[in-house]
């Protein structure tokens, strides 16, 4: 499931990549860039948190596991 909303992630990631790349470069349109700007900035953000978590997850397995191990 991680690996899955870690993929959903990265596609939206580049999906905003590609509209900010696409985005003719007019003044008219500096809110548009500053909002597609906002927005890889919140899933750079998402990201590393779901990286945190993920590395949270795994710590608590391992644990887990040498718990019942030892």
């Amino acid at each position: 499931l991680m690996d899955e909303i870690f993929e959903l992630i990265t596609d939206i990631e580049g999906e905003l990549d590609n509209a900010n790349n696409c985005l003719p470069e007019y003044n008219a349109n500096s809110d548009t860039r500053s909002s597609i700007d906002g927005a890889l900035c919140s899933v750079y953000v998402l990201k590393e948190k779901l990286e945190q978590i993920s590395h949270k997850v795994l710590e608590y397995d391992m644990q887990d596991a040498n718990h019942w191990d030892g």
